[in-house]
């Protein structure tokens, strides 16, 4: 909650910060999903990096549609095969196959295979890091590809939506010749796709993404929980609940 004094009938606010951190987004996604159900309407969010893209989803969507879509999100850039194998686990139960030990096992695996061959509607590996052949294009220059992320976001995210939501989002990246925080917002301008990406977009996997006349990387080198933004643009007149996540 902010410094600001609690008084009686003052008007309440609920703001969300989302910060970044890879599968942290699927928790974030179960906190969206218990926020939705107890018909919690949240008035202001802040998102960095997976917590970017948790937001752009959610406030680009219809209500009726948004756990769909975030649920559709996390299929498109799950490992192939891995909600069959999990459901597989989960009916074995206390067996062996569903120990501590072979799932950190199975999650290596993963790991190994996005780092391998990407993750379908997310990213995909390059045949060479194009730095090494002197291209001198800073979009091309990371391990990763996020081609398919722009796709992906395109099919779950309503960025029509996103800008004419009732509520106040923002997702942060690094500013590359600053090494300052850049909040994009839907309030007296645009959240786009390249936005989202950006906020997104961790160095080396991940290249600089160009927007306007400045390069942008992910917003967790400056703000991994984007609290204080959240904090910062509160109005003084109204009580302000800040629920991390």
């Amino acid at each position: 909650m902010t410094e600001q004094d609690t008084q009686p009938g003052k008007p309440k606010r609920i703001a969300l910060a989302m910060q970044g951190g890879g599968a942290i987004g699927a928790f974030q996604a179960g906190v969206l999903e218990t926020l939705h159900q107890a018909n919690i309407e949240v008035d202001a969010c802040c998102g960095s990096s997976i917590g970017a893209i948790n937001a752009a989803i959610y406030f680009g969507n219809t209500p009726s549609r948004r756990i769909d879509r975030l649920r559709e999100f996390y299929d498109r850039v799950s490992v192939p095969g891995t909600a069959i194998r999990d459901q597989m686990l989960a009916f074995n139960g206390a067996t062996m196959f569903g120990g501590g030990d072979f799932r950190r096992l199975l999650a290596e695996a993963d790991q190994s295979y996005a780092m391998g061959a990407g993750l379908p509607g997310f990213f995909t590996r390059r045949p060479a890091v194009p730095w090494t052949n002197h291209t001198g294009a800073p979009e091309l220059a990371s391990i990763m590809d996020l081609a398919p992320l722009y796709r992906t976001l395109e099919r779950v995210c309503d960025f029509d939506e996103l800008n004419r939501s009732s509520a106040h989002v923002s997702v942060v990246a690094s500013n590359v010749a600053t090494g300052k925080a850049h909040y994009f917002d839907n309030r007296g301008g645009e959240l786009l796709a390249p936005m989202i990406v950006a906020s997104g977009s961790l160095p080396p996997w991940f290249a600089a993404v160009h927007i306007d006349d400045g390069w942008f990387w992910d917003g967790s080198l400056v703000s991994a929980a984007p609290l204080h933004h959240l904090i910062e643009t509160a109005p003084a007149d109204v009580e302000t609940t800040i629920l991390p996540g």
